[in-house]
């Protein structure tokens, strides 16, 4: 069910960016007086943007916010099944706090040279700055090439460890002589903790492993220093099985020979017919 409310959520917002871009692509298309007014500015495109970078900014301090409720039950036993709706209330506030301050952030960096066809969730002349600012550590290897590990890639780390730490002293706790003392209400939230904690776990790991594959993903990306004009290099390893078919093709036909040759040849001028 988890999964699923994530599914939908995440539908919700990748339909909510699709319809803020389309509305505002219509409007131009309505309004423009010349072709070159389909290029974007830097504010244009934040705007199509900010609904993405929201979703992003949340998803990730969501996980984040729930370790923080759970540490919460584990460490108040006693008295978290009659806390008020105030503490849940402060979380939702800090998740919301997190969330704008990472929006507000990737405003202020994002910017472009000139104006563009194609909207990003990172700028250009922003990307070097983001860089910086989300680095938690940074080792220069050489010109241009530098080793980082994000603020995401490690927020997710965190909050993995948080859980299964939280999983295992709950535990723990329920077979210890401590809980011979507990009353049945303080063995019961207990338990609870524990059996929200076995269901959250596979979510947490599913969704930090794709968190971490994409911040793995840019730290390759950044390390390796693909320049523009190795692009090409670059996009050519996604075409290289069906190239590759095609070569297999043309040799096969080049290299053959008597009756082989001539059933090719029948072959491409049927084909040709």
């Amino acid at each position: 069910m988890k999964k699923l409310r994530e599914a939908i959520s995440s539908a919700l917002m990748l339909s909510h960016c699709a319809f803020v871009e389309s509305a505002e692509q219509a409007l131009m298309h309505f309004t423009l007086n010349d072709p070159s007014e389909l290029l974007l500015s830097s504010n244009q495109c934040l705007i199509r943007m900010i609904p993405a970078i929201l979703g992003a900014c949340g998803s990730v301090s969501s996980l984040l916010i729930m370790s923080s409720e759970r540490f919460q039950a584990s460490r108040n036993i006693p008295t978290y099944e009659s806390s008020s709706k105030m503490s849940g209330m402060k979380l939702v506030a800090l998740h919301i706090c997190i969330t704008f301050v990472g929006v507000f952030g990737s405003a202020c960096m994002y910017h472009f040279p000139t104006r563009v066809a194609h909207c990003t969730i990172f700028s250009v002349d922003g990307k070097p700055t983001q860089t910086v600012v989300t680095v938690c550590e940074i080792l220069n290897c050489c010109e241009n090439h530098i080793f980082t590990q994000t603020a995401l890639f490690l927020s997710e780390f965190f909050t993995i460890c948080f859980y299964i730490q939280l999983l295992k002293g709950n535990k723990l706790r329920y077979i210890s002589q401590e809980s011979l003392k507990m009353s049945l209400t303080e063995k019961y939230q207990l338990s609870e903790n524990i059996r929200v904690l076995r269901l959250l776990l596979p979510v947490v790991i599913s969704h930090t492993s794709i968190t971490m594959a994409g911040a793995i993903g840019f730290f390759i990306f950044e390390l390796v220093g693909f320049n523009k004009e190795l692009y090409p290099i670059f996009e050519n390893q996604f075409t290289l099985r069906s190239k590759r078919l095609t070569d297999c093709k043309i040799y096969a036909v080049n290299m053959a020979s008597g009756d082989e040759l001539v059933a090719a040849y029948d072959r491409e001028i049927k084909r040709g017919c």
